[in-house]
Formats: C-alpha cells, sequence, structure tokens
C-alpha cells in the first residue's frame, strides 16, 4: 500500500495560495492511497473566507487525515465485500434513483404547491373529522397574572380576579399594564392546563378534581405573586378544541395537496411520455 502524504507541500501551496489571487490550481496531488488521489484545489473549497491562515492549515491537516482513512476503508470494503459487488452496485444504483426521484419531486412542490391555508379550510377539515381530535391532557380557557410583591393595590386587583364580571377582565389587562407585570388570557382561547401549572410551578395531584371544584389559583413566592382564572375547561377524553390543532390540521392539508400534486405530475410525465413514444411494455 502506497500513501503520499505532503503536510509541508500543503503548507507552502496555501501560503501561495494566500497571497495570489489567481484562478491556477495544479495538479499535482497532495495525497495518494492506492490510484486515489486528493488535490490542492479541493482543500482550498473547503476552507471558508476569513479563516485565518494558521486554523486553515489545522483543517487541511484533518481534513487530509480524514481522507485517507476514507479511502483505505473503501479499498478494504471492496476487497472485503468483491464477492456482492453486484447487489452493492445495484443498491447504489437505486439509492442514486431514490435520491434523485426525492430531489425532484422537492424541488417541483416547492415551486408548484399552495402553501397558504385558510382558516375557514382548517375549520372544515376539524368539523369532519372531530373524532380524530380528542384531548390527551387537561385544557382551560382563562387568564393569568404575574405580579411583583410589593406592587400597591393588589387586593384590588385580587378583587376583580374572584370577580365574575367578564368586564373586569379589561381593568385587570389595564391595571397590569401600568405595572411591572404580566398578563395574559391565552389569546382568548384553550391552552393545556398542565402548561400554565408548569409556567408557574405549581402541582395538582388529581387535575381532574381540582378543574370540577375550583375556578381559581394563588401562588406566590418571595418576590412575585401569580395568579390564574379559569373561566372554562374541557377534560382529557373530551373532543380538542380547534386552536389546540391548528398546526397538525394545516399539515395535513399541506400533504394532502403534495401527494395530489405529485399524483398529478406523474400523471403528466406518464401521458407525455406514451404520446412519445417512448413506453414500451412486451408482455
Amino acid at each position: 500500500m502506497k500513501v503520499c502524504f505532503k503536510i509541508l507541500a500543503v503548507i507552502f501551496l496555501f501560503s501561495l495560495f494566500a497571497c495570489n489571487n489567481t484562478n491556477q490550481t495544479t495538479e499535482i496531488p497532495i495525497a495518494q492511497v492506492y490510484d486515489n488521489y486528493l488535490y490542492n484545489k479541493e482543500l482550498f473549497e473547503m476552507i471558508p473566507e476569513g479563516v485565518l491562515k494558521k486554523d486553515s492549515i489545522e483543517q487541511i491537516k484533518k481534513y487530509i487525515d480524514y481522507w485517507i482513512n476514507e479511502q483505505l476503508l473503501i479499498e478494504q470494503a471492496k476487497s472485503y465485500l468483491k464477492n456482492d459487488k453486484d447487489e452493492i452496485e445495484k443498491e447504489i444504483i437505486d439509492l442514486r434513483n431514490t435520491l434523485l426521484i426525492n430531489k425532484f419531486k422537492e424541488t417541483f412542490l416547492s415551486q408548484k404547491l399552495d402553501t397558504v391555508v385558510g382558516l375557514k379550510e382548517i375549520n372544515n377539515y376539524y368539523n369532519a373529522n372531530k373524532k380524530n381530535y380528542i384531548l390527551i391532557n387537561n385544557a382551560i380557557k382563562g387568564f393569568y397574572v404575574k405580579i411583583k410583591k410589593n406592587e400597591p393595590d393588589i387586593d384590588i386587583l385580587k378583587t376583580w380576579l374572584y370577580s365574575n364580571e367578564l368586564g373586569n377582565i379589561k381593568k385587570i389587562r389595564d391595571f397590569v399594564r401600568a405595572k411591572e407585570a404580566r398578563f395574559s388570557d391565552f389569546n382568548n382561547d384553550w391552552i393545556f392546563f398542565s402548561n400554565i401549572l408548569y409556567e408557574i410551578s405549581y402541582k395538582i395531584k388529581n387535575e381532574k378534581t381540582f378543574l370540577k371544584k375550583y375556578k381559581f389559583i394563588e401562588k406566590e413566592d418571595d418576590n412575585y405573586y401569580y395568579f390564574v382564572r379559569i373561566l372554562d375547561y374541557k377534560l382529557k377524553g373530551e373532543t380538542s378544541p380547534l386552536i389546540l390543532n391548528i398546526k397538525k390540521i394545516r399539515s395535513i392539508i399541506l400533504n394532502k395537496r403534495s401527494i395530489l400534486l405529485i399524483e398529478e405530475l406523474e400523471r403528466t410525465i406518464k401521458n407525455n411520455a406514451e404520446k412519445k413514444g417512448k413506453i414500451i411494455v412486451n408482455v
């Protein structure tokens, strides 16, 4: 086995290249393993612009080591698997064809697929497939407040929080906006109960029992009060609200569109080939 390793030549050539921005390349191999050659041009192409000369030389050394080890493994594999050559060649062809087809389809879809999915279409799909959307966790509607303990008028805030008057939500929002505090009504939609419990580091042994019994959570630590007001809830096993499934449904709709586009593409390609007499079946 012959291995020609020319690190000094690499360093010299790199220095020359760094000082001279010409497009000329040398045909002198930097390294050789059996009948495989590594050339200067391949090394320079792997070096990002702006990399310091010293760092580039280190990258070159590592790349040469990697290339040599790769070539040695390839040669060993050829020898070890010589009896399986035909099968391997077939697998390589199959893999190449698969990659080529997939890349073609991917490029075609990137150019032709309409990725705009309106809320009406999402809602229609949801309504037609509600039985497929079951809650895996409890969900709530409500709002959440986090406020510093040293803020004045906390008692007024609590009064509004405990009140059943919906008009007080605006008062709470305005109150919080004027303070160093946080308010969220989850865009007036559903959220997993476990998410909000995690947000305030609050543990409940039985969420189902809690939701049926309580409408309010109050917690404090050294610096903050945390308030959660529960306006409505849905339990695990019930139909999952639309908001919790929008991303999933959008993905399903886009996937269906992709399948239809590819099927149409394949039919068009086949029809064109048949018209040109490019398909011949001898059965």
